[in-house]
């Protein structure tokens, strides 16, 4: 057991020991295949690193050469781009200098684009205003709309609205439609078709000029009447209070019982209340009707002759002519008894068939009433939109022959009709350019003559009203040049030659033109004679004659020298009216008081040479003369204003005025008569007036002009029997004594131009029953102081002042001192002249009245220029019992002084506005007078003139000129621009060139090569097999090719750079900018800034109060604020007018502009 223990000990080692060598050959070989595995990793490192490193040479040699290459392209291209620079920098300077040139320009360029923004801000802002105005107006409109009832069926904030979106607002016309309860033919109502047909006929007329017209536009709202229970007034009180902030014609027809009545209710925009006119009243429809039809049957009558004589019978005749055949026997019946009756005598007995009235009947009288309609709608807003623009031509008359040729043939309308109607219409056009005689002097001719051209396209039957409105216009041109308006020009009269010369200028070549256009168009026309175009043709002869001598001149300030003397205002004049001492008068001028004589001198030329400026306009000059905007003047004016067109006395008042031939009674009664119609004549001469004139004016004064006191005694003897005085007895056997007289009544002399004149005894006279009626309420004896007062005015004034002792026991007369001035405006009269009559009249008085309480009434007036009538008007009141005053002493008094300075005021800036309309044409460098342009010549003759006129003046003891020379400075300045060319700027430069050189050396290159090398290397099998087999067979050396990199070294001799070097290439003259040379001035037209400096200086004096003089400046400021308020809106406007208008023209539009804004 023991050698089987010991055999397997012994096995178990040999195990052992094979194991143990085995593990350890295991152990190598794994010790080898790691050692293998690890060679083959660092040879393939090494081969690896050895790639990379080539790759990277390779790399690092590429990118050398691409840098090397890269650099010198580099270089060419900064020396390209330095020379591109600079000469952009050449360039760039010089934009600059240029712009620096203009710069001044687009400065200004961009002011004006700002001021101009801020002008249109200003005006969006005005309109956003009047759009919130309309928009409130609009609202309160639909607040009342549901309580108020309105007779017609669109909503009243519908018509606004859609007359508010226009710039000019429409005319909306509405009808009330006729309601005919009358039928002839059945005594039933008929009233289908009736406004149908209206609207159609309406609708066609205004389609021919009206409708949609920008000018004249007109909105018919037919079909809008919603019942005729309410109409008539109350229907246009209701539609005003919704309406009344735009114009509304509404035609209202109504047939009551067979008349046909046809009224207009009408008011413009703004009108507090309406106007209601009645056109046709009480016309019979049946009438109508039966003319229609008879006028019908008479045609056929024409036809049936006809067609008898063509052999047909009387059966065929009758069935053909059916109605009209039964009204034509009908026609023949009246005819017949009609004879009856003349044959017995009886010749007024109307005599009326009812003839047969058919469908026809009824469209003949429709269009008949159409006709109406169309006209009253065209008259209406002609007279709208001419009072919106007066240069707006009526266009109604251009379609009277549409309506002409449209209803010729109608029976109604016949020639008499067209003539009446077409009359009719003409008149009222005449009388609204009539009134524009007084504000628009200066072109009212030029408007009036349009309307003349206008008419002369109607048929040659109506031409004839063109003539009588060129006659008209004609007369405005006359009356505009201070020339008789009836004139007939005598070319073989030296006088009629010099009068052409002097009021003919090429600038009224248009208006003559005109004239002549319309002689040729009316020469053919039977109605006109001769003697209706004699001074028209005139006018034409003498112009075509002037022109032909080429002596016709322009309206230029050359001609001023030419003009007629302007006479100064005279500080001596007793225009302010005192009852105490006449000293007053000529202290209390309207002359402001100058620092000296020499500047009060001063003053008075300039506005002499202001003056001067406006020769061809007499309107202006009256203006411009201070003494006619003296308060006491302007009250008088005002209270003969209350004469003519006001009432006044509760009852008339017998007002006679008495005193010797030449005093001025004649004189006084037609300045209140009218100031521009001498109606009573009177020469000047002794006896001039033989008979009793009188007038009763508006206000129920009657005026009695009674012949001269102190004269022969026929006339003084008429004088006192008016006046129940004892006639002066006969002496050296003649016989003065009188027993009646000639009563000439001159109130209705402006219609008739003859007065009503009728014998009156003197027994009837001074009856007590004539007494009652035209007894004296007041006695106004007028005195000459000039002429004195002889024996027999003593003697005369002693007898009346017993007289009305007797009567009244007390005196009724009112002694007025009539202070005569010459044509120059010098005083005729003297202190002495005065003082005397006044001691004369109060010792008579004082006889007559011993130890009587009461005074003589003494006033002093000038009877031509109405000067004092305030205080006739005064002395009236105080004299009449209360129950006679009326209204009249509403107008005394305060009231009296402010509408006297109203007046005044308006007076005032229609002159300064006549002034800046004309100024602004002129350019600012023209001369005014010898001394100043017009800018500084004109603000000082405003300042003179409104100094004078409100008797204000600055404290700074500077003259006019001094006063407004800085404001007139600036006011230049501003309109007047540099002339400039661009002046080069020269300067000598040194000029330098630039040598290139090159430069050479020696450059060292290293250039690496690459080249493919054999190596003897170790190689071992890669992988854990690899490294085992490598440690049983051992390593394995290989021959391995891999590229090796060598470096070069080479030396080059070649350029490396270039040396510039600059070098003076002499000198040069160089234009291295440009100046803004001036070469002159341009002087533009004064335009809106010099209208804004006298509106300024003038309405600053005015605004002015009594007891302040103040500072220039500060009166500057406060015209300028009310300027900029009224006008500010208005520069862009003005300034249009002035640079897109001649002179004339642009002189009116401004006018009228402003008028709008001041007045």
């Amino acid at each position: 057991m023991s050698w089987m223990y010991g055999l397997s000990l012994l096995a178990s080692s040999g195990i052992n020991a094979w194991s143990a060598s085995e593990n350890r050959k295991s152990s190598e070989s794994i010790s080898r295949l790691n050692r293998d595995s690890s060679e083959e990793i660092a040879r393939l490192s090494r081969k690896h690193s050895a790639e990379l490193q080539y790759n990277q040479l390779k790399f690092s040699v590429l990118q050398q050469r691409e840098n090397q290459e890269f650099q010198r392209e580099l270089a060419e291209l900064n020396h390209e781009r330095a020379k591109e620079i600079e000469a952009f920098r050449a360039q760039v300077n010089f934009a600059i200098n240029q712009k620096n040139l203009d710069f001044q320009k687009w400065r200004f360029e961009q002011e004006k684009k700002i001021q101009y923004d801020i002008l249109q801000l200003q005006q969006d802002f005005q309109r956003d205003l009047t759009q919130i105005q309309h928009q409130n107006a609009l609202i309160q409109m639909r607040e009342r709309l549901r309580e108020d009832k309105s007779p017609i069926h669109n909503p009243a904030f519908d018509i606004l609205e859609n007359s508010f979106a226009h710039r000019v607002m429409p005319l909306q016309v509405l009808i009330s439609p006729p309601q005919l309860n009358y039928d002839p033919k059945t005594g039933k109502p008929y009233i289908s078709g009736v406004e149908d047909t209206l609207a159609e006929e309406i609708h066609q007329f205004l389609r021919q000029g009206y409708a949609g017209n920008q000018k004249w536009p007109v909105q018919f709202l037919n079909g809008n009447w919603i019942s005729n229970s309410q109409g008539g007034n109350a229907a246009l009180l209701s539609l005003h209070s919704q309406l009344k902030n735009i114009p509304v014609l509404i035609l209202d027809t109504k047939i009551p019982f067979d008349e046909l009545n046809f009224s207009v209710g009408y008011w413009f925009s703004g009108d507090v209340s309406f106007t209601r006119s009645s056109i046709l009243s009480s016309q019979s429809v049946s009438h109508l009707l039966h003319e229609s039809a008879k006028k019908r049957a008479l045609k056929w009558e024409e036809k049936r002759e006809k067609i008898k004589a063509s052999g047909k019978d009387e059966a065929y005749i009758k069935a053909l002519g059916k109605v009209d055949e039964e009204n034509l026997q009908i026609y023949y019946q009246e005819l017949a008894e009609i004879a009856e009756l003349k044959q017995i005598g009886v010749i007024d007995l109307p005599i009326r068939k009812e003839y047969k009235i058919t469908e026809e009947d009824y469209k003949t009288f429709y269009r008949y009433l159409a006709v109406w309609h169309c006209l009253a709608i065209g008259l209406y807003a002609d007279i709208l939109f001419l009072g919106n623009s007066w240069e707006n031509t009526p266009l109604l008359p251009s379609l009277i022959p549409y309506l002409l040729e449209k209803y010729r043939d109608n029976p109604l309308l016949t020639s008499e009709f067209w003539q009446e109607a077409i009359s009719s219409i003409v008149k009222v056009y005449g009388e609204f350019y009539n009134s524009l005689r007084s504000d628009f002097a200066y072109c009212g001719h030029e408007i009036r003559m349009e309307l003349a051209l206008s008419l002369a396209n109607l048929p040659s039957e109506y031409r004839c009203l063109a003539l009588e409105q060129g006659n008209k216009a004609f007369s405005d041109w006359l009356r505009a040049n201070d020339a008789p308006s009836d004139k007939v020009f005598d070319l073989d009269n030296d006088a009629d030659c010099q009068l052409l010369k002097r009021i003919i200028y090429q600038e009224d070549k248009p208006f003559l033109e005109s004239l002549k256009l319309l002689l040729d168009k009316v020469k053919d026309v039977d109605r006109i004679d001769g003697s209706q175009s004699a001074g028209v043709k005139s006018l034409i002869a003498g112009w075509e004659f002037l022109d032909r001598l080429g002596i016709i001149s322009n309206v230029s300030m050359m001609e001023f020298e030419k003009s007629p003397k302007i006479t100064d205002p005279n500080p001596k004049k007793c225009d302010n009216i005192s009852e105490t001492d006449i000293k007053n008068q000529n202290s209390s001028k309207g002359e402001p008081t100058m620092n000296n004589n020499n500047e009060n001198q001063q003053a008075t030329e300039i506005l002499k040479s202001l003056q001067r400026l406006f020769s061809d306009r007499p309107e202006v000059l009256r203006l411009l003369d201070p003494t006619n905007l003296d308060p006491d003047r302007v009250a008088g004016e005002v209270i003969l204003e209350n004469y003519r067109n006001q009432e006044g006395f509760a009852s008339p008042v017998n007002f006679y005025v008495t005193g010797k031939t030449r005093a001025g009674k004649t004189s006084l009664g037609n300045t209140i008569f009218d100031g521009k119609q001498t109606a009573m004549k009177s020469t000047g001469h002794r006896d001039c007036t033989f008979d009793l004139g009188s007038f009763q004016s508006a206000n129920n004064l009657r005026y009695f002009d009674l012949p001269g006191a102190g004269s022969k005694e026929e006339f003084e003897n008429i004088n006192r029997a008016i006046l129940c005085l004892a006639q002066i007895q006969p002496k050296r056997g003649r016989n003065p004594i009188v027993t009646e007289f000639v009563l000439s009544d001159y109130t209705d002399f402006t219609k008739t131009q003859t007065p009503k004149q009728k014998t009156i005894s003197v027994d009837e006279w001074q009856s007590n029953k004539n007494q009652l009626i035209y007894g004296s309420d007041v006695i106004l004896y007028v005195i000459a102081p000039h002429e004195g007062l002889g024996r027999d005015d003593e003697n005369y004034m002693y007898d009346l002042l017993s007289a009305q002792k007797e009567k009244r026991g007390s005196s009724n007369v009112v002694f007025a001192l009539n202070l005569h001035l010459t044509k120059n405006g010098e005083p005729k009269y003297t202190k002495p002249n005065v003082d005397d009559a006044y001691k004369t009249i109060t010792d008579i008085y004082n006889e007559v009245f011993p130890n009587h309480p009461t005074k003589p009434v003494i006033i002093e007036i000038n009877s031509l220029t109405g000067l004092g009538a305030d205080k006739i008007a005064e002395e009236i009141c105080k004299l009449l019992p209360a129950d006679k005053l009326g209204k009249m002493e509403d107008v005394l008094g305060d009231k009296l002084k402010e509408k006297a300075r109203m007046v005044r005021s308006k007076k005032f800036r229609e002159a300064l506005i006549y002034i800046a309309s004309r100024l602004a044409t002129f350019k600012v460098d023209q001369s005014f007078d010898n001394s100043s342009d017009i800018v500084l010549g004109s603000y000082a003759a405003v300042y003179s003139y409104s100094s004078r006129v409100f008797k204000k003046e600055v404290s700074n003891g500077e003259n006019a000129y001094g006063v407004v020379s800085d404001f007139a400075g600036q006011t230049k300045e501003s309109r007047t621009e540099n002339i400039t060319i661009k002046e080069p700027i020269l300067e000598s430069i040194e000029r330098f060139r630039t040598i290139s050189e090159p430069v050479f050396g020696n450059v060292e290159e290293v250039n690496q090569i690459i080249v493919e090398n054999e190596e003897i290397v170790e190689t071992k099998r890669g992988g854990f097999l690899g490294g085992l087999d490598q440690k049983i067979r051992g390593s394995r050396v290989d021959k391995v090719k891999q590229p090796k990199v060598i470096e070069v070294k080479t030396t080059r001799y070649q350029q490396i750079g270039t040396k510039h070097t600059e070098v003076s290439d002499g000198y040069q003259t160089a234009v291295t900018g440009y100046n803004d040379k001036i070469v002159g001035l341009k002087h533009l037209k004064g335009g809106y800034d010099i209208i804004k400096g006298i509106l300024a200086i003038g309405l600053g004096i005015e605004s002015l109060p009594d007891e302040n003089t103040g500072n220039f400046n500060h009166i500057y400021e406060a015209g300028e604020k009310e300027v900029n308020l009224k006008i500010g809106n208005l520069k862009s406007r003005v300034e249009q007018v002035i640079n897109n208008s001649d002179s004339k023209k642009a002189e009116n539009e401004i006018i009228s502009i402003l008028r709008k804004a001041l007045l």
